[in-house]
């Protein structure tokens, strides 16, 4: 039983992480676009509330290697541009990607 749900033997269940990445009950907000939300309002919730990478003994084996190569690629990023100043609060416009407003 999960709950009050019987479920036969033999069974394949697999956990959706989305479920719980999209839940207001873990992030408020969750379908508006702020990564300045991981600074502080995410502490303290469920160690499971974001499996981006899956959790426990079975959890994706590459998870550290792309940790590395996201710094490696936001180091040489970085370091190709100058860096500008920009308002604090940027306008999005929706087209068939995302563009920022010019500012």
């Amino acid at each position: 039983y999960i709950k009050d749900v019987p479920i036969r033997k033999g069974t394949i269940l697999g956990a959706q992480p989305r479920g719980s990445h999209y839940n207001p009950k873990y992030f408020k907000d969750p379908n508006v676009f702020r990564p300045e939300r991981w600074e502080k309002e995410c502490e303290g919730i469920h160690p499971f509330a974001f499996m981006g990478f899956s959790a426990g003994l079975r959890s994706c084996i590459g998870k550290q290697l792309a940790h590395i190569e996201t710094k490696i690629a936001l180091v040489k990023l970085l370091k190709r541009y100058e860096t500008i100043e920009v308002p604090k609060e940027v306008t999005f416009n929706f087209k068939f990607l995302f563009e920022s407003e010019p500012f």
